[in-house]
């Protein structure tokens, strides 16, 4: 579809590069000297919000790999004062300046990682995953449990724990929504960090969000270790076939592999 369109002759392209491509062919002479084309889009289609800093209000540089301009004049004053605010914020919102407590970007960063990927269903549909463990809970999902990708998903819900009185957040690997089951795939530890202390302080760590997942009662769950799928394949029948007791209904079924 044609939607991006020339200022100057109102011609429609696919795309931005496009448009620049042709300011560059058919109208060069109409664009001020030393001034890149898609500089001279920016500033036709963004009249009055372009080029200012937004700590002074200064002039910023144009950014050619971005194709807008800086949004710091590169005074070293600016950029201190955006580190500042940014402490304050994240000292406001969680107590902390640390990104590591963000869950936001806590999914980010695992999404990141060289082991990360994605599973295409046997069914179509992608599911994104962190390390083999991981893949092949999907792969038992997808031929054993004839489970769709719009099944399983990343949990989207974050839990919190305090550990040495800071808020740290949890956030188990999968949910299937359609019977409320939260899912922790572990390894049980089998490439472990060797430090002892790094060791001790996991150890703790694991221990306090089993402690929040037991006393929770919103979601199943079930932490499935060295890839015993036993107790997982029998509670997702269960849960499937609704066959819970009332209490188990109102509690959740929680159950933490070893």
């Amino acid at each position: 579809m044609l939607k991006i369109k020339c200022p100057l002759c109102g011609n429609a392209y696919i795309n931005h590069d496009a448009v620049y491509s042709h300011m560059d062919r058919m109208h060069r002479e109409e664009i001020p000297a030393g001034i890149p084309s898609d500089q001279y889009y920016y500033d036709m289609t963004h009249q009055g919000k372009q080029s200012h800093c937004v700590i002074c209000g200064k002039p910023t540089p144009w950014n050619s790999r971005t194709h807008k301009y800086h949004r710091l004049c590169g005074n070293p004053a600016c950029k201190e004062q955006v580190r500042k605010d940014f402490h304050d914020r994240m000292m406001r919102t969680h107590g902390t300046d640390n990104l590591a407590v963000d869950p936001e970007h806590q999914r980010k960063m695992l999404m990141n990682r060289s082991i990360s990927g994605v599973y295409e269903w046997s069914t179509g549909g992608k599911t994104p995953f962190v390390g083999s463990y991981e893949k092949d809970f999907l792969k038992v999902c997808d031929t054993i449990l004839d489970l769709h990708a719009s099944d399983v998903i990343p949990s989207p819900f974050t839990y919190l724990y305090k550990y040495e009185n800071q808020d740290h957040f949890y956030i188990p690997d999968f949910y299937i929504p359609d019977i409320q089951l939260e899912i922790e795939i572990k390894d049980g530890g089998s490439n472990p960090n060797m430090h002892h202390k790094i060791q001790d302080v996991d150890k703790i760590k694991e221990k306090l969000k089993d402690q929040v997942m037991l006393k929770q009662r919103k979601h199943h769950y079930i932490k499935i270790v060295n890839k015993q799928y036993g107790p997982f394949i029998k509670l997702a029948h269960k849960l499937i076939q609704r066959d819970i007791t009332r209490q188990e209904a109102v509690n959740k079924i929680k159950i933490l592999g070893k």
